[in-house]
């Protein structure tokens, strides 16, 4: 912050005539956005997420400018008096973006199988767009603090993440030729690899046997090693199957 402020009177300093005091402000503030939203940046930049450094600085910057936007309403329309009809609400443009950020989170959701990825990374865009609003209201000590809490939860908290077990879901499909099938081994298999069979769905085919599908949780931070326990334990207990795949 001490050397954005340098960099600030600097600025105001050498090119100070040039603009209004109202706007140096506004130019601070979007300094402060730029970075704010490039140390978050950064953090997911690192860990190959698909919004990285310059999508959080393009979106803190965003929202930061449409919050000096509506700050200016009240600048440019001071005059206006009581009786005019037009009403000013500086809040009207921040509601645009609360919203519309969604549909920047929803392109970085990505569902493979039955477990979604991304939903960290889109919670850091919506977050991002709420430090650059606050920036742009001049909230300078809720948007730090919002961003170092936010850091925090990013980078601190992924340790204590990798200690916990985790919920992991997926199918496995198994098929036996006619009524050739049996449940119960598959069942046991699953279980004794550290699955649990949340459901079974059938679907019968005249020609090509019957497909028993088994919707399976584990709990565990090694989902891959688990997943092939399961499929490994299935194909040794259900020898007569015609297929065993996973989804």
């Amino acid at each position: 912050m001490e050397i954005l402020t340098q960099a600030f009177d600097w600025m105001q300093g050498t090119v100070g005539p040039l603009l209004e005091t109202w706007q140096w402000e506004a130019v601070l503030r979007m300094m402060i956005c730029a970075t704010i939203g490039g140390i978050i940046g950064v953090e997911r930049e690192l860990h190959g997420r698909a919004a990285g450094l310059r999508t959080h600085i393009l979106v803190c910057l965003g929202c930061g400018i449409v919050m000096l936007a509506s700050n200016y309403f009240a600048r440019a329309y001071a005059d206006l008096g009581a009786d005019t009809v037009v009403r000013l609400d500086p809040a009207r443009l921040a509601y645009g973006v609360v919203a519309g950020i969604g549909f920047l989170g929803a392109g970085v959701i990505m569902k493979h199988g039955l477990t979604a990825h991304g939903l960290t990374t889109a919670a850091s865009l919506w977050c991002t767009a709420a430090v650059g609003l606050a920036v742009g209201l001049g909230m300078y000590a809720v948007s730090v603090i919002g961003a170092g809490i936010m850091l925090f939860g990013l980078v601190a908290l992924r340790g204590l993440d990798r200690l916990l077990p985790s919920h992991h879901y997926f199918k496995i499909h198994v098929t036996h030729e006619g009524k050739d099938r049996n449940g119960c081994a598959v069942r046991e298999a699953i279980e004794a690899a550290g699955g649990k069979v949340l459901s079974v769905g059938i679907d019968w085919a005249h020609d090509e046997g019957v497909t028993a599908s088994y919707v399976v949780r584990i709990a565990t931070r090694e989902p891959d090693e688990v997943r092939q326990a399961v499929w490994d334990g299935v194909v040794v207990h259900c020898k007569n199957a015609q297929s065993v795949r996973l989804e």
